[in-house]
């Protein structure tokens, strides 16, 4: 449980820091209130809302809607998906294990800019700050709907030094990006490389 709220902890860092870097405004009107958790000594960063009577976890094999953005996407079996739905994120996907875990975010007004230069400012907003952060990859690709997507592959350390890798697809759809960022430890990451990109789609 420890090391499942150092990951998330560091997951709504990431959005923070995205978020700040994009403006002191929240994107999306935020649903109900969801009660949060913070760490001991975790400077008040809230981890992922517990389960509430109005957005139980869904496990198993399914697939994730979300109407307001007009989205869709699989999910692997065993993997569980909780419903967010306050400022950018969306929602967290994670397998039982919780050895690895996504964050599907969205942000408006993304008008008439290019796919990489979105893709890499969500990159950059993110990662920044995390120590010995080195990008592997960044390419075009293509999901399995046709859509246009950008794919970043990095690898960093949590601030304990525990290496971490990390994925980022992002495509954009009439002015609104929409990022799945995938993380977790390389040795994880890499032994659910099917499933992440199941996922990704």
């Amino acid at each position: 449980m420890k090391a499942f709220r150092r990951r998330c902890l560091v997951g709504i860092a990431l959005l923070v820091v995205l978020a700040l870097a994009c403006g002191s405004t929240p994107f999306l009107t935020p649903g109900p209130a969801t009660p949060t958790r913070t760490a001991p000594g975790a400077s008040g960063y809230p981890l992922p809302p517990t389960v509430t009577a109005y957005a139980p976890p869904e496990a198993s094999a399914g697939i994730y809607t979300n109407s307001t953005y007009g989205i869709s996407l699989d999910y692997p079996e065993g993997w569980t998906v909780q419903r967010v739905d306050e400022d950018m994120i969306q929602a967290w996907f994670y397998p039982r294990d919780e050895s690895v875990y996504a964050q599907l975010f969205v942000v408006s007004g993304t008008a008439g800019e290019d796919l990489e230069e979105v893709a890499l400012d969500h990159r950059d907003s993110s990662l920044d700050g995390l120590a010995d952060l080195e990008h592997v990859s960044s390419a075009a690709a293509t999901l399995d709907d046709g859509g246009a997507a950008w794919t970043t592959v990095s690898t960093a350390a949590y601030e304990d030094g525990a290496p971490l890798k990390i994925n980022m697809t992002t495509t954009v759809v009439e002015a609104t990006s929409y990022t799945l960022m995938v993380y977790g430890a390389p040795a994880d990451f890499d032994a659910r490389t099917g499933e992440i990109e199941a996922l990704i789609g």
